[in-house]
């Protein structure tokens, strides 16, 4: 490879025998040590040097006295060194710093979460740098929430209910609820969102002496104007407050990580291998081959789902507030002619027998109203296809020997997440 007589120093080291379609590069005048960088898209090989529009630029690079380095800064594709290069140009303002020849800091081809400032929000949170006296339970349990998960987990609650019972109704075990003021100011949600602690609110609200929790509370002050977080930045926060600590929690299953990857490449066009989401999967603690294994899961799922519904998670029954709404379901059915009760279709082998059941013990009514709820889509498309045909066939029967009605209610499965739209 033959270089221009005022390069007089290069470093290609990061490139040789690598597979990529666009690099990033940097010149160093080394009379001055002022930089440029630079993508292109293409090879070291194919005769490009540069594509600055500045003058005082070229008025070097076209001096052969000039002495120059040009230094190989990273490789890839083209949209992940448009990003690579805004991070370095925007890192030092190079638009309006001196000792940069560029003339902008860049453009990226995507967004990209901020690791660094979410890791010292939640630093300073853990400090306890927000926390405010605790709070009525029943404030938060009508507040609006954020949801990573792709489900509530019925389990956990009742651990911290038992917990806190224990307790008196004490809740020091509990971690702050993490909540953001004003998030939803101007639409028709509470104003302020729970960006944490969903299981922990609605575990205190079940239990017989809980009434209050400990609460964190971020004024729009801090998590917009100090430091302007993004919805992938919520995201990620709300995932870095899921890991592992002596105090028992829920962690991020594998579900709620390829669930993330998946938002980020339908919701912001954010590549499923791109660096950031490996740099995000690091500080969350997995290993090379975890991170491998949910990236290639998460490419496998888009593929196979090119309609997914966005800003959605499963609604489980189980768990609160959605056992609340499929008990009120069920008792808004019921009165002196209806019998009603739930039902899940993860276990509609049972079905028929309560069915009957329910009927023998109360007699005097003839109607009935089973309101079903769906554990995942896998049961949902089994009820649909066969447990409820064949269930209406033998109803059918039934209903004309015993002069008994009986009818099928399905819950809805999915709901809003609480991520803005």
């Amino acid at each position: 490879m033959n270089l221009p007589e005022q390069i007089v120093s290069f470093n290609f080291d990061i490139i040789e025998g690598k597979v990529y379609t666009a690099f990033l590069y940097q010149y160093t005048n080394l009379e001055n040590n002022k930089k440029y960088v630079g993508i292109h898209k293409g090879t070291i090989l194919d005769g490009y040097w540069h594509s600055s529009t500045c003058k005082k630029f070229h008025s070097v690079t076209s001096n052969c006295e000039s002495k120059l380095d040009y230094t190989i800064l990273d490789y890839g594709d083209y949209d992940q060194m448009k990003n690579s290069e805004h991070a370095i140009l925007s890192s030092v303002d190079a638009i309006n710093n001196e000792m940069y020849y560029n003339k902008s800091n860049g453009s990226p081809a995507f967004p990209e979460v901020n690791v660094n400032d979410c890791m010292n929000f939640v630093a300073k949170y853990k400090e306890g740098a927000y926390n405010v006296p605790d709070e009525d339970v029943n404030l938060h349990a009508d507040m609006d929430r954020y949801q990573t998960r792709t489900k509530d987990d019925d389990a956990q609650q009742k651990y911290i209910k038992q917990s806190v019972d224990e307790q008196l109704g004490s809740t020091k075990l509990c971690d702050p609820i993490l909540v953001w003021e004003n998030v939803n100011k101007g639409t028709d949600r509470t104003p302020d969102q729970r960006i944490n602690g969903n299981h922990t609110v609605f575990g205190v609200k079940d239990s017989k002496h809980g009434n209050t929790v400990p609460v964190a509370r971020v004024p729009e002050s801090v998590w917009k104007e100090e430091y302007n977080f993004s919805e992938l930045d919520k995201q990620f926060i709300a995932r870095l407050l899921n890991s592992k600590t002596k105090k028992r929690r829920v962690t991020n299953s594998d579900d709620d990580i390829i669930k993330g990857l998946i938002d980020s490449f339908y919701d912001h066009n954010i590549p499923i291998d791109s660096k950031t989401n490996e740099l995000q999967l690091a500080a969350l603690n997995y290993n090379k081959s975890e991170r491998d294994k949910f990236i290639n899961a998460a490419k496998k799922r888009i593929s196979k789902d090119k309609l997914r519904s966005s800003n959605l998670v499963w609604c489980n029954y189980k768990a609160h507030p959605f056992k609340s709404s499929l008990d009120a379901q069920v008792e808004d059915f019921r009165n002196d002619k209806t019998i009603s009760f739930p039902a899940s279709s993860g276990m509609s082998d049972k079905v028929l027998a309560e069915i009957f059941r329910h009927f023998e013990q109360i007699r005097k009514k003839h109607n009935m109203v089973v309101v079903i709820h769906h554990p995942n889509e896998k049961y949902e498309e089994s009820w649909k296809s066969k447990e409820q045909p064949g269930l209406l066939k033998v109803l059918k029967f039934y209903s004309e020997e015993t002069n008994r009605s009986v009818r099928f209610y399905e819950m809805p499965t999915t709901t809003s997440d609480g991520s803005s739209t």
